[in-house]
């Protein structure tokens, strides 16, 4: 075995505190090594053109480097290794500098230290073996899931780089939570006409397939390669036939409490979701029809003007789609206030969620604009509690970001929309990340009949009633920390949708504590998941606004733009795990413990097996494994143990 050494001084790194001339003699003195070099800065460009001129001249079967952290530079060294024609993984690092030079004072003990790491990677070196990266052929086609801001602007982003989209949305029109909101902070504008580029672009876009009232049924395979289950629910009206009319609406005799959150107002079995909403289609909500009680009623079917248009024999449908990768955009829901009985929801007619006076507010919600609901007159005077749910023990134990802007714009909104009333903001801490939340705060500082009150404790806020309909509000046991209001709005942070749990099973991605998709890294990873192929948009993954949103779905069509390129496959990094099929005793314990859900179970076979495409290499499953019947590739048993072995001689 013919082995090349090279040292890199490093600029004589920790002051010469390591004897080279010792080291070399020591090392040139084994006798698989073949040469030893002593190189002044390998990871500058004439030391990368000097190692590769003298591999390819002397050719050797194996390469030790002795420099800093392999983390920063053996991936350079690999490469220089394939441009020298050889085998990548056939070079062996050790890093003499953070963990020799600049941690060890004594001259002597760093130089023997040294010596054992160099002479420990050579044995090393000796039992590695060439390795190739795996191929992966890749659909270059994306499924979007969800079509709020981080969706559409996914989903706008790759059909513009001319991909082809699934976008996959369980409600019957487009634009998520915000499309329904009458202002959108911190700059105010109207929620709907910020959408509707986003909605009418990915509508009017030919390469994005919209897929309403459709949900993920089904999910296998990986990255390049998913094949999805996509259920759909039928909407009884032809929407390609369908002019928008509405002659439908009116005749309908079913009418029925409006099921969505936030909605105060009663709806007909088929009706639109809101005036404006895109696309411009209503639909038959069948558990509301009388024909689901066994009546007979084809009253809308009558007034349609395009016959054939309302059909009540729609049956749903399961569709396969085949993708690339997966782009989740689920959003969020608010936290259930119910869950805070003291502060009255549900049980005080004066106490609104902050969506329920955002839909008031709507010209196109429940009240057209008008503050109605359970309220019996405009009221005079307005509290706004933040944090009703968050940063608590129980409930939400995190920060929502968006709650105080959520408030500061619903204050001003109202203290404009009522001149006669007063509006209290009731507070435990100030969230206003940037410098337009600041300016919206500042404004309404500065609004004469809207003030500011600070409470400490979440456990003290509770509401009660008063004998003249009006709502008492505490946050504090003093006689100042209470108030008389016709009007409570509670703000409640956001919180993981109903859906992420049956959507993280069958992804197979992970979640956070709080049950948001956990992303790859805390700082640096926030577009993708632990899964290769599946990305992370949006609210899905942490609470944030509207611009943030749209931001995040164009990082996830970036990250899936470089996954997945048509007409190319993936070059998959080798160095993954394997099971040796003879030792596996089929106990489950690698299948629980990977973090990157790479490792199947065969039922028939009880064996375990992994899937190179998912696998990182992170040795998790080699640790865990009770019969040792799993090895990573490049780090096995005999690498890793002769290292140890000659480190400890």
């Amino acid at each position: 075995m013919r082995t090349a050494v090279f040292y890199c001084k490093c600029g004589e790194m920790g002051g010469g505190r390591i004897d080279l001339e010792r080291v070399a003699r020591t090392i040139v003195a084994l006798p698989e090594v073949a040469s030893f070099h002593a190189l002044e800065l390998t990871c500058s460009s004439a030391g990368v053109k000097a190692m590769r001129q003298l591999l390819v001249d002397e050719r050797p079967e194996r390469v030790v480097v002795a420099a800093s952290s392999p983390r920063e530079l053996e991936p350079k060294l690999r490469r220089v290794m394939a441009d020298a024609g050889l085998n990548p993984y056939l070079l062996a690092m050790t890093n003499v500098r953070e963990q020799v030079a600049w941690v060890t004072a004594d001259r002597e003990a760093a130089t023997d230290k040294a010596i054992a790491y160099v002479r420990a990677a050579v044995r090393r070196a000796e039992l590695q073996v060439p390795l190739r990266p795996l191929a992966v052929e890749t659909d270059p086609r994306v499924a979007v899931i969800g079509s709020g801001p981080a969706g559409l602007s996914a989903a706008l982003a790759l059909a513009g780089a001319g991909r082809d989209v699934v976008l996959v949305e369980q409600g019957p029109v487009l634009g998520g939570a915000a499309v329904r909101l009458d202002k959108v902070h911190p700059g105010m504008e109207c929620g709907s006409c910020l959408m509707d580029p986003l909605v009418t672009g990915v509508l009017d876009s030919p390469r994005i397939e919209v897929l309403l009232l459709a949900r993920l049924a089904g999910a296998k395979g990986y990255l390049g390669n998913f094949e999805l289950s996509i259920a759909r629910r039928p909407r009884f009206v032809v929407a390609e036939t369908c002019i928008g009319c509405g002659d439908c609406v009116p005749v309908c005799p079913a009418v029925a409490p409006d099921p969505r959150p936030g909605e105060l107002g009663t709806r007909r079995a088929i009706s639109f979701a809101f005036p404006g909403a895109m696309p411009n289609v209503p639909v038959l909500d069948a558990q509301a029809c009388v024909r689901s009680r066994g009546e007979s009623c084809t009253l809308c079917q009558a007034a349609c003007p395009v016959p054939g248009t309302i059909r009540y024999d729609e049956a749903p449908a399961v569709l396969e789609r085949k993708v690339g990768a997966v782009v989740l955009a689920v959003g969020a829901s608010l936290y259930d206030v119910g869950r805070l009985p003291a502060l009255g929801w549900g049980r005080l007619p004066g106490v609104h969620t902050s969506l329920e006076v955002e839909r008031m507010l709507s010209p196109d919600g429940p009240t057209a604009g008008q503050l109605g609901g359970r309220l019996a007159a405009p009221p005079r005077r307005i509290a706004l509690v933040h944090c009703a749910g968050a940063m608590q023990a129980g409930h939400c134990d995190y920060c929502s970001v968006i709650c105080c802007g959520v408030a500061l714009k619903l204050g001003l909104a109202l203290a404009e929309r009522l001149p006669e009333a007063t509006v209290t903001h009731v507070h435990r801490e100030l969230c206003l990340p940037g410098p337009e939340d600041w300016a919206l705060h500042e404004r309404a500082r500065a609004h004469a009949r809207v003030s500011f009150r600070r409470y400490e404790r979440p456990e003290a806020l509770a509401a009660s009633a008063r004998d003249d309909g009006t709502a008492e509000l505490a946050w504090g046991g003093r006689a100042t920390e209470r108030g008389a209001f016709d009007l409570v709005v509670l703000c409640p942070p956001l919180a993981p949708g109903p859906g992420h749990g049956e959507l993280a099973r069958l992804l197979d991605v992970g979640r956070d504590r709080h049950g948001f998709f956990a992303p790859l890294g805390p700082s640096t990873g926030h577009a993708t998941s632990r899964i290769r192929g599946v990305m992370l948009a949006g609210t899905c993954q942490a609470p944030m606004g509207v611009a943030t949103s749209v931001t995040h779905g164009a990082a996830a069509a970036g990250q899936a733009l470089a996954m997945a390129v048509p007409g190319r496959t993936i070059e998959v990094d080798p160095i993954v795990a394997s099971v040796d099929a003879r030792r596996c005793s089929g106990c489950h314990v690698c299948v629980g413990v990977c973090p990157y859900k790479a490792i199947a179970f065969d039922q028939t076979t009880a064996q375990a097996s992994v899937n190179p495409v998912l696998c990182t290499g992170c040795g998790t499953c080699v640790a865990a494994c009770p019969a040792a019947a799993i090895e990573g590739a490049h780090f096995t048993h005999a690498q890793l143990l002769s290292e140890i072995r000659e480190v400890l001689q």
